[in-house]
């Protein structure tokens, strides 16, 4: 495939006019300029769009477990061996599921048939279907159903990701609903279905988590479509057929990896990821992401004898419709190597949006001084920043504890107030997703800046972690749950812990700044306590299952650090005397001791890293 698809690359010359202009960005004082300005030299946005245009044009829909997915995988495989990487296909099973028909009638109080899109991992209806009054909720997110009694009847629901998909369906179902049907976004009248999927279970189900895949059958309809039922609704009640099947079943999808060795700390890797699956056409979503990363791959391989670590590129599969099943199962299958090596996880997904205007990261926080620093000092602009929360873009890491970043160009809020909130494109999951939908210039900025991310955690002296804006962070949650109800759980000791962490991730930073005139093996003593802070404290902050579980997609409970504890709200409006509340109360005592524990072990790996260097 590859001799007749891709054809042999050759050595350019960085002046070469579809190379990224180095010119453009500003290499950072003590980021190793000469090489970083030697890598943008070699990254070309034209030898990356040969590979979208491949995936777009020549494969098109790629659909986990298909033909198209299949002959991707390999294709990928194989660009990466002529790059000089080091390749696997790794193949495993996911749950999976097929939508096979839809159909949409409003039967009052007027009849109309409107055309549907059955979405993936639903209850199918009886044969004979099953009518209902329609409810708008705009979101469909928890807030909205407040006051709104939608037992048995049919939600009407806006495709957002406040909250994503998934959760719409899980909300859905917990509140009584009998179905749920999801009105696209974009412009005005468009008339693109939705494809997609609401397994809120993410990745493959274990035997605990099997009976939370969705039990309503949930449809799509277009944005023009929408409109029309919102507008009936505001006149008089609306009742609606629909009928719906979908197919679950287990099916086998390839994954390909690829590794470039570094030359000192081999074993320690940067982890690169993004979806290979796509529905549509998936130019932007995530053909896009797949040829940048291959072009990163190629240039980084060019430069592998000067890497100080080892990047490790992974194009996921059953992302769209498993739910992250890839991602996962490579964190399930590489536990050991990911706990003990594992430095980041970067996500590349969208990137090159047509529209973009501005440049927006999303981060854990102990990555965010460098995440936003890195952008803007390569792209000499203002860059937007987002703590990194919840479960999204392939976030399989937190509970092993790997840190992440995700940065794309975005679109400004008068753009999404015209699309209605179309934040990947109105185009996003169809087959207008086409190549002119990536705009060169914004994917060049994401290139660069990534190309800078991977370089610089690759060969950093001291890993680029900061943790006196996260143990900030730490006390503002606990003092302001305090404030809440904190007495019902004691959270006090906490916030002294809290305090006492801060002090010690200022000495940290000050040891830091010393260690850079260390020897090495006192310098890896510092960088193996930054790894352990990470591992001890973004399970508990960022997750509610911990460690070892993964939490279903978009739950709404992760909006907020330290989730498990944020009941402690409801908690506090509970009588004492009922028997939620002593059952609730339980719980969070329970939850109350990990976030203890973990800030305990916090400062212990802390006082401890101190001692051996000798800050402290």
């Amino acid at each position: 495939m590859l001799e007749r698809l891709h054809q042999p690359v050759r050595e350019e010359d960085p002046r070469a006019e579809d190379a990224v202009d180095q010119g453009r960005f500003h290499l950072r004082r003590g980021m190793r300029m000469g090489l970083l300005k030697d890598l943008l030299g070699f990254l070309s946005v034209e030898k990356a769009f040969e590979h979208i245009r491949w995936l777009t044009e020549e494969v098109g829909e790629r659909i986990s477990g298909t033909e198209g997915d299949r002959k991707a995988a390999v294709y990928l495989k194989e660009v990466m061996e002529s790059y000089g990487l080091e390749t696997e296909l790794q193949e495993f099973e996911v749950y999976n599921s097929h939508p096979l028909h839809a159909e949409l009638r409003v039967i009052f109080p007027e009849e109309r048939t409107i055309e549907a899109q059955a979405q993936a991992h639903i209850a199918s209806t009886p044969p004979e279907g099953m009518e209902g009054e329609l409810v708008y909720l705009g979101a469909g997110g928890e807030a909205d159903y407040e006051g709104r009694d939608v037992e048995g009847k049919i939600v009407l629901a806006e495709l957002s990701y406040s909250p994503p998909r998934p959760e719409k369906a899980r909300l859905a179902a917990r509140h009584g609903a009998k179905a749920l049907i999801i009105m696209n976004w974009g412009r005005e009248g468009d008339p693109y279905l939705p494809k997609g999927a609401v397994k809120a279970v993410w990745g493959n189900p274990t035997p605990e988590t099997f009976g939370e895949l969705p039990g309503i059958p949930v449809i799509g309809v277009s944005r023009a479509a929408g409109e029309y039922l919102r507008a009936l609704l505001s006149r008089d009640e609306v009742r609606v057929w629909l009928r719906a099947e979908c197919l679950q079943r287990w099916d086998r999808v390839l994954q390909p990896l690829g590794r470039i060795r570094g030359t000192r700390e081999p074993e320690k890797f940067v982890l690169v990821g993004g979806h290979l699956d796509a529905w549509g056409k998936g130019a932007t979503c995530n053909a896009a992401g797949n040829g940048l990363m291959l072009e990163l791959a190629r240039v980084f391989s060019r430069f592998k004898d000067r890497l100080q670590r080892s990047i490790v590129f992974a194009f996921w599969n059953g992302h769209e419709i498993a739910e992250a099943a890839g991602s996962t199962w490579y964190v399930d299958n590489f536990w050991d190597d990911v706990t003990e090596n594992a430095l980041a996880y970067i996500n590349i997904d969208s990137p090159g949006l047509k529209g973009t205007s501005r440049y927006r990261v999303q981060a854990a926080l102990e990555l965010k001084s460098f995440a936003v620093e890195i952008a803007q000092e390569v792209l000499r602009e203002e860059v937007g920043f987002a703590p990194m929360k919840g479960k999204f873009a392939d976030q399989s890491f937190y509970g092993v504890g790997v840190p992440s970043i995700f940065g794309r160009t975005v679109y400004d809020p008068g753009e999404l107030e015209r699309t209605h909130g179309a934040t990947l494109g109105w185009w996003y999951h169809s087959d207008a997703d086409t190549l002119e939908k990536v705009d060169k210039g914004m994917f060049a900025k994401t290139m660069a800046v990534n190309a800078a991310y991977i370089l610089n955690l690759s060969n950093a002296e001291v890993l680029p972690m900061e943790f006196v804006t996260v143990a900030r962070e730490i006390g503002n949650v606990l003092e302001e749950l305090e404030r809440e109800g904190g007495e019902l759980l004691g959270l006090a000791p906490l916030i002294l812990q809290a305090r006492r962490f801060h002090e010690m991730a200022e000495g940290l930073e000050s040891l830091k700044e010393k260690a850079q005139r260390l020897p090495r093996n006192l310098v890896e003593l510092v960088n193996r306590c930054l790894m352990e802070l990470s591992r001890i404290l973004l399970p508990v902050m960022c997750t509610v299952c911990g460690r070892y579980g993964q939490d279903s997609y978009g739950l709404s409970q992760l909006e907020q650090l330290f989730p498990s504890l944020q009941p402690l709200r409801r908690l506090a409006r509970l009588d004492r005397g009922e028997e939620e509340f002593k059952l609730l109360h339980t719980k969070l005592l329970r939850e109350r001791n990990r976030v203890a524990d973990a800030l305990r072990a916090a400062i212990l790996t802390v006082e401890k890293t101190m001692r051996l260097v000798g800050g402290g």
